[in-house]
Order: C-alpha cells, then sequence, then structure tokens
C-alpha cells in the first residue's frame, strides 16, 4: 500500500477473501474462544468454524489439536458475555499463567 496507494480499492477486495479459519489451523497456544449465538456482527458460524479449526495440524491421516474452550452465550449478541466472560478470562489467564508446564485444564 505505500508504493501502490492508487490500487486501495483493489487490495480491499482481495482482502474479502482472507479468512482466519485458514490461518487458525498454525496456532500453536491454548485458547479460550467465546461466542454469541445472536450475534449479528460476527456470526457464531465462523466464531465456530475458528474454534473446530484451531490449531489442528495434518500429518499424514493423523490430526494434532492445540488445547482449546469455547464459552457460548444463548441469548446475547455482539456484546457477549460482558462481565460473565470478563471473569472467565481472567480466571483463563491466571490458570494459564500459574501453570508452570504452561498447560490448559479443561474448561469448568
Amino acid at each position: 500500500m505505500g508504493r501502490h496507494r492508487e490500487r486501495h480499492e483493489d487490495t480491499l477486495k482481495v482482502l474479502n477473501y482472507f479468512d482466519g479459519v485458514h490461518l487458525i489451523r498454525r496456532a500453536t497456544t491454548p485458547a479460550l474462544f467465546s461466542v454469541a449465538l445472536l450475534d449479528d456482527v460476527c456470526p457464531p458460524s465462523t466464531v465456530f468454524a475458528s474454534y473446530n479449526s484451531y490449531g489442528i495440524k495434518s500429518s499424514g491421516s493423523t490430526r494434532h489439536a492445540t488445547a482449546q474452550s469455547i464459552d457460548i452465550y444463548h441469548f446475547n449478541g455482539h456484546e457477549g458475555g460482558q462481565e460473565h466472560h470478563w471473569v472467565r478470562q481472567l480466571k483463563y489467564v491466571h490458570k494459564r499463567f500459574s501453570d508452570p508446564f504452561g498447560r490448559l485444564s479443561p474448561a469448568r
């Protein structure tokens, strides 16, 4: 963009074809996801697609997945779980950084 400023519109058109679900397979660290089923900004299907693809590496016929968990907010829109999820995030970070081996326990 620094060299071809006149191609701004073309660049934005190309970026429409990039989807995080294609890159998320390369993730290597544990992750906490959340999804609000009434979200009209980030459709739940895209969150579930990312969650289901997160950290999956194909090596022959074996698939290895990185640890992840997801919190589902059935009656929320784009605001998600708000303070309920903030507390969950703080607990997640505390547990993540207090485990000397860097492992992630399953969501409770």
